[in-house]
């Protein structure tokens, strides 16, 4: 039979509402995780339906811009959960443990069940008690008793001032956690910067306040040739450094897009090849998404669209053997951790 300690849940859900209490009316992303023996309890429809049945409504989006992790573990005799509120950039809002003795994770879940839904909406009023006990009606009944002791011992006497004890948490917590730095790197497919499909590289660092980021890359994509019906040919390669001013929606950026670099080409087909180097320049847009991995990493996905402003000749013994084109786009995927 599952145990849980009285003070253990009244300071648990005190952390866990404390840093996000701001926050109130949220809709979230569930992940729910069951290790060791607690791999028996119930699954994530049963966590879902029991927020839900507490609310009176769903809360649970797949785009929403919070996520929440649930873990629920377990080790011999004793069950542990713990209960994570992210922010878009996977940032971590709140976390507390809750703890259980047994193997019956029924009570154990009906407390993390209160925890997430509190914390969503902590102003929602519960539709279910679940399986919680029926001290409800005992608070005004130690109410009216002059003994104070009498008060001090219902736990649920102290759930009225929770809101003013939140209170002065809110606004810095906030404050602390709106501005990150990610790190990134990944792999990307190019079109119109050199004489055919070219794949490439990407690293950088974005830095984001909000809904606002700013990205820097590094760009560098393979080389390919370009032959003429003279058998001359021209292998051209592009690196340049791209700089994307974003607004973010959820989890989903639209960006400005500059880049400035150089073209580099060596002649082929002829006794003494020569290589030159040009100046690349090009402005265009870029659409970009994240999906939350965990509390630091992620993966992200981006198209970018530019008109290539520098069009260099690439000539080969006085025949043009190739010209970039007028456009040109990009469709990359990377990986990123986040710093800050």
């Amino acid at each position: 039979m599952t145990f849980l300690s009285g003070f253990s849940i009244r300071l648990a859900l005190f952390a866990l509402l404390a840093a996000p209490s701001a926050l109130a009316g949220l809709s979230a992303r569930l992940v729910y995780l069951r290790s060791g023996t607690a791999e028996t309890c119930p699954d994530q429809a049963a966590l879902k339906k029991a927020v839900a049945r507490r609310l009176g409504y769903d809360p649970f989006l797949f785009a929403a811009r919070y996520t929440i992790v649930a873990e629920v573990s377990g080790n011999g005799n004793e069950l542990r959960a713990r209960a994570r509120l992210l922010d878009e950039s996977g940032i971590v809002l709140g976390s507390r443990e809750l703890l259980g003795k047994g193997t019956d994770c029924a009570e154990l879940l009906a407390s993390l069940a209160l925890a997430i839904s509190l914390t969503l909406d902590p102003m929602a009023p519960a539709t279910d008690l679940g399986p919680e006990p029926p001290e409800e009606p005992d608070i005004a009944k130690d109410a009216a008793k002059p003994d104070p002791a009498e008060t001090v011992a219902t736990p649920e006497s102290k759930r009225e001032p929770a809101p003013e004890r939140r209170a002065p948490v809110k606004k810095p917590m906030q404050a602390a956690m709106s501005t990150s730095l990610r790190l990134q790197a990944g792999v990307l497919g190019s079109v119109g910067w050199v004489p055919a499909l070219s794949p490439g590289a990407e690293f950088g660092l974005a830095l984001r306040y909000r809904s606002w980021s700013l990205g820097l890359d590094a760009v560098a994509i393979a080389s390919q040739t370009q032959a003429s019906n003279d058998g001359l040919s021209a292998r051209v390669s592009v690196a340049y450094a791209a700089l994307s001013p974003c607004f973010w929606v959820s989890a989903v950026g639209v960006c400005a897009h500059g880049t400035l670099g150089r073209y580099a080409g060596q002649g082929q087909g002829v006794e003494a090849t020569h290589a030159g180097n040009h100046v690349h320049g090009a402005a265009g847009a870029r659409i970009q998404a994240l999906l939350p991995l965990g509390a630091r990493w992620s993966l992200g996905i981006h198209a970018d669209g530019v008109r290539i402003l520098t069009r260099p000749q690439f000539l080969v013994a006085g025949q043009e053997v190739f010209r970039p084109a007028p456009w040109a786009a990009n469709m990359g995927a990377f990986a990123c951790i986040q710093l800050l």
